[in-house]
């Protein structure tokens, strides 16, 4: 019988165990690389995360996380564009903008690849997970998941192969524009679409502004305010109040349920408020061009709809801009009624809320004064008789002149070279008004202003309204050869006005549909080298033509597609939701910071002593008749307050605040 071979304890000595023999540093990168190959193909199953983990592990602890770090995210980066490739390449290059069915299938796409990159990213992690506890953690660099981001921005978004942020944000805004439209939208793709642009941030910091607030909700806001205007001028037909109350709710329904589903709830004030001002403006300023039957009660169901508007400054900025192209254009039904409605949101608001509609309408009577003046006096009318002026206060003027063109901070409007016939006369009004308002000067707004010329054409005498600087390119041609042509470079030079205003002129005649000039090489946009002659065979039915200007492009909604959200950069609570342009935006900042430290200073002297609460609340009752601060912008103009020394802090309790006198 034999015995167990045992050692010299007594103990059965156990048969020698076969050892694998260790892989190299670069073999187990190797094997990690692999793997994020086998993730991106969608073979996962296959894989043992606790083997790829220890392969970590190890890397990490013989000091080789640098090396790992860096091969694991080339190769991210190399599926990635291989994946992207697979999935987009049909729609490259593309040419914009996309028909409906190709935008949302494109969307669709696009939206499959960052699933894939998200979820791939994500089971990468999990075996990574000790290079980032670890090696990344100690040299202060980006997780494998931001990095992974970043590369997915740099690499798709605004990579030199693909550069599809500048493609995604305008067909994000579409949809949601063709689904208000009544079209059905992919609304999973882009519910995904738009999770990326909240997670991914423009800079290699999270203290940054994401793609959704930088690209994508400046241009969501902006064609809400245009879709909305749209309405707005749809259903202002209706004057019933009920029934524009009963509209105005299904649209906040709607986007409520937009919002919920795909977009993000941050979204639904400022969305609400684009609802709000859009369509109420848009009421008051259709209704009060309309006849004087009925009028009071028509200004009542204004002010009961103005009434609902949380932000109210913004409204008296849009309300100012209608007031003034009223009286500009004489389209005022009456002045009593103006006045009246004025007088109305005086009574809700107070006096400092009208100060400058009330200016307006005092400017527009002393303009009107001075043309009963001038039709009254026989040497007056002489020189006068073919100007109409309006002359209103810069304080209270709320469109601005045209952008400056020169170094010595006079504007355009104040240095454009006018035709003689239309220097004679302004030159004759400043001497009439010099004398009557000694010390007053005149600055000219030529880009708010309109002629009426009579112009003969081979085969008809028209009588044009054009505006100011359509008449100054008109008369360059006037009195010359039938052959006269003239470049681009030519007028600009002799009228000397700036390329936005000049561009959007010579588009309304060359380019429109009234064709007063004949411009070479035909195109829908005015360029350096282009060559115009007048049009001596245009004609129109009628004796009398107004050629309208084509619309302006804004500014305001150019810069928030390049800057992040303004909304981010203040401490008062504005941004493009509010539909304001950046001067207009400045302004109304400008304001709200006034009234909200006028009004803490106000409580502070009258109490003495306050807690924070009972003050962020008492400055809101006070504030909410004019817009509705949040405590955040309060808190904000309390510290500024301290600093500048006009509270301090309690020594004793820091919620508490005492005035210093």
């Amino acid at each position: 019988m034999f015995q167990a071979n045992r050692n010299l304890n007594g103990k059965p000595i156990k048969p020698a165990t076969k050892l694998t023999p260790r892989k190299s540093n670069q073999e187990l990168i190797d094997t990690i690389c692999s793997a994020i190959v086998d993730i991106y193909k969608k073979n996962a199953s296959t894989l043992s995360y606790e083997e790829l983990y220890r392969s970590t592990y190890n890397l990490v602890l013989s000091k080789t996380g640098d090396i790992l770090y860096e091969q694991a995210l080339m190769k991210i980066q190399d599926c990635l564009i291989l994946k992207a490739h697979s999935l987009l390449d049909i729609f490259l290059p593309i040419h914009s903008p996309f028909t409906f069915d190709d935008g949302q299938a494109f969307l669709k796409s696009f939206s499959s690849l960052w699933t894939l990159h998200s979820s791939s990213i994500h089971m990468i992690q999990s075996f990574l997970i000790y290079l980032d506890k670890v090696y990344v953690k100690a040299e202060r660099k980006l997780s494998i998941y931001d990095s992974s981001l970043n590369i997915f921005n740099t690499s798709i978004l605004n990579g030199p192969d693909f550069n599809l942020l500048s493609t995604i944000s305008p067909l994000v805004s579409e949809s949601i524009l063709y689904e208000r439209q009544g079209l059905s939208i992919d609304r999973p793709a882009l519910k995904n679409i738009i999770s990326m642009t909240m997670e991914i941030y423009n800079l290699n910091s999270r203290n940054s502004f994401s793609l959704f607030e930088s690209n994508i909700k400046p241009l969501i806001l902006s064609t809400s305010h245009d879709y909305y205007k749209k309405q707005a001028n749809k259903y202002t037909h209706e004057l019933g109040i009920v029934y524009f109350a009963k509209q105005v709710e299904k649209f906040k329904k709607v986007e409520l349920d937009r919002c919920h589903d795909y977009l993000n709830n941050s979204l639904i004030q400022e969305i609400e408020s684009v609802i709000n001002i859009e369509l109420v403006d848009s009421f008051a300023n259709s209704s009060l061009e309309k006849s004087e039957a009925e009028a009071d009660k028509i200004l009542d169901m204004i002010i009961t709809l103005f009434r609902f508007l949380k932000d109210k400054d913004i409204f008296e900025v849009f309300i100012r801009q209608h007031l003034l192209k009223r009286l500009l254009s004489g389209r005022i039904v009456s002045f009593d009624i103006e006045s009246s409605f004025v007088s109305k949101l005086k009574n809700e608001c107070g006096s400092l809320f009208t100060l400058k509609l009330e200016g307006l309408l005092k400017d527009y009577q002393l303009s009107q004064d001075l043309e009963n003046e001038i039709a009254n006096s026989e040497d007056l009318k002489t020189s006068l008789s073919q100007l109409s002026v309006s002359i209103f206060n810069p304080k209270f003027y709320p469109i601005h002149s045209s952008p400056t063109i020169s170094s010595d901070d006079h504007t355009t409007a104040e240095i454009i070279n006018f035709p003689i016939q239309i220097e004679n006369l302004k030159n004759s009004f400043n001497e009439f008004y010099g004398k009557k308002f000694n010390g007053r000067k005149l600055s000219w707004q030529y880009n708010m202003g309109s002629c009426d010329v009579v112009t003969k054409f081979k085969d008809k005498t028209i009588e044009l309204n054009v505006s100011t600087v359509i008449i100054a390119i008109l008369l360059l041609f006037n009195d010359s050869s039938d052959n006269l042509k003239l470049s681009y470079e030519e007028i600009k030079q002799r009228i000397q006005v700036s390329d936005i205003d000049l561009i959007r002129n010579l588009q309304s005649i060359a380019c429109a549909k009234y064709k007063i000039l004949i411009k070479t090489p035909k195109s829908a946009g005015i360029f350096p080298g282009d060559i115009f002659e007048f049009n001596n065979d245009f004609t129109c039915p009628t004796r009398k033509l107004k050629i309208p200007l084509i619309a302006a492009s804004s500014s305001s909604k150019i810069n928030s597609q390049n800057q992040p959200n303004q909304k981010a950069n203040n401490k008062v609570g504005l941004g493009p939701e509010s539909g304001l342009d950046e001067t207009s935006l400045a302004k109304l900042e400008k304001s709200r910071v006034e009234l909200i430290d006028a009004a803490i200073v106000r409580i502070m002297k009258s109490r003495k002593k306050f807690v924070h609460s009972l003050l962020v609340a008492e400055t809101i009752s006070q504030l909410q008749s004019r817009f509705t601060p949040s405590p955040t912008m309060i808190k904000h103009r309390i510290d500024e307050l301290i600093d500048k020394g006009y509270i301090e802090r309690n020594s004793e309790d820091r919620n508490t605040y005492n005035y210093i006198s």
